[in-house]
C-alpha cells in the first residue's frame, strides 16, 4: 500500500500492528468491529466472532451508556481521546484509550481503542539511555 510517507505491505502493516505492546481493536463509523490484534497472551481475549458485529456486543450491558456517550461524542467531533484506568483480576494496571480515527477533512471513519498492560510503567523513574 502506498501512503504519503512510504510504502508497506498489508503483512508489514499487521505484523507493525501485533509488534506494539499494547492491544488494537478498530470500529468503524457504523459501530462494526473491523479488526483486531491477535496473538497469544492477550489482556483481553478476543473471538474472530466478533469481527462484523456492533461493539456493543462486546460489552457487559451496564456500560452500554458509557460505550454510546463515547460514539456519540466522537462522531460529532466533540471528543476525540477517552481513556480508562483498572485493575484486572491478576492485579495488574490497565490502561484503555480510545481514539476518534479522521480522514482529512475531518471526517469520522471509526474509533480506535488502544490497551495496554501498564504495571511495570508506573514503576520506572529517572532517565535510562543505554541498552541493557
Amino acid at each position: 500500500m502506498m501512503f504519503n510517507t512510504g510504502e508497506l505491505s498489508p503483512e508489514q502493516i499487521e505484523a507493525m500492528l501485533s509488534a506494539l505492546p499494547g492491544e488494537i481493536t478498530f470500529i468503524d463509523e457504523n459501530d462494526i468491529v473491523t479488526w483486531f490484534t491477535d496473538r497469544p497472551n492477550l489482556i483481553f481475549k478476543r473471538e474472530l466472532s466478533i469481527i462484523g458485529t456492533d461493539v456493543r456486543q462486546c460489552h457487559s450491558e451496564s456500560s452500554f451508556d458509557v460505550v454510546n456517550q463515547l460514539l456519540e461524542e466522537m462522531k460529532s467531533g466533540k471528543r476525540d481521546v477517552a481513556e480508562f484506568r483498572h485493575k484486572d483480576s491478576q492485579d495488574r494496571m490497565i490502561l484503555t484509550r480510545y481514539y476518534a480515527v479522521r480522514a482529512i477533512g475531518n471526517q469520522y471513519l471509526g474509533c480506535l481503542e488502544y490497551v495496554e498492560d501498564i504495571t511495570r510503567l508506573q514503576t520506572l523513574s529517572g532517565e535510562k539511555r543505554t541498552l541493557d
